[in-house]
């Protein structure tokens, strides 16, 4: 049996973030891709953001949801700084909260 890693993991710029302003709508959209177990999707709750395949978008809009495209970039289309500097912000973030850990004051 042969898998294709695209199918696993398909490539950025082939997927795009529907964003859900309204609850009831993110509620639908989770109960609609949970039936179809062969419809790749990232589930992102706190942003009550789905991640599909751009190809699967109209699934969502034939259903009536309201949502917001947002388009997805993979870190191999950007220069190498901004990538660096989006890592960067979240370690300099944690850096002072573990250095208080490792000195037993948190």
């Amino acid at each position: 049996m042969w898998i294709d890693i695209d199918d696993i993991f398909p490539p950025r710029k082939t997927l795009v973030g529907l964003q859900f302003a309204q609850p009831e709508d993110f509620a639908r959209a989770k109960d609609l891709i949970a039936r179809d177990l062969t419809l790749y999707r990232e589930l992102y709750p706190y942003w009550s953001m789905l991640v599909v395949r751009q190809a699967d978008v109209e699934r969502f809009r034939a259903a009536g949801l309201q949502f917001t495209e947002i388009e997805q970039v993979d870190e191999e289309d950007l220069p190498p700084e901004d990538v660096a500097k989006f890592y960067r912000e979240p370690i300099d973030s944690w850096k002072p909260i573990l250095r208080e850990r490792l000195l037993g004051r948190l």
